[in-house]
């Protein structure tokens, strides 16, 4: 209930398994900004800031007007119309 997703990934290397964690939500307000691990984790986690990504709001144009959005669905840019990505179709 904290609005953090936690995942487990293995990425096959030699210390594979990392602790991802996510916003629920989206866009730069909803970012993760703080992390702290307590308990006895015996010193095995550590923060990897090399592959931290910051939260980000979608951004695009709009008959040449700039148009940015907390989500990656976009509502009111174009009145009546609702922008929806498609997988590798947004760039």
């Amino acid at each position: 209930n904290g609005g953090v997703r936690a995942s487990l990934i293995n990425d096959g290397s030699g210390q594979p398994h990392r602790l991802v964690l996510t916003a629920r939500k989206s866009g730069t307000e909803a970012a993760v900004s703080s992390i702290s691990f307590g308990g006895d984790l015996g010193g095995g986690l550590q923060l990897d800031t090399a592959t931290r990504i910051a939260g980000q709001n979608a951004r695009l144009t709009v008959n040449g007007i700039q148009v940015e959005s907390a989500g990656n669905r976009v509502e009111g840019a174009v009145q009546g119309v609702t922008l929806n990505p498609v997988a590798g179709a947004l760039h």
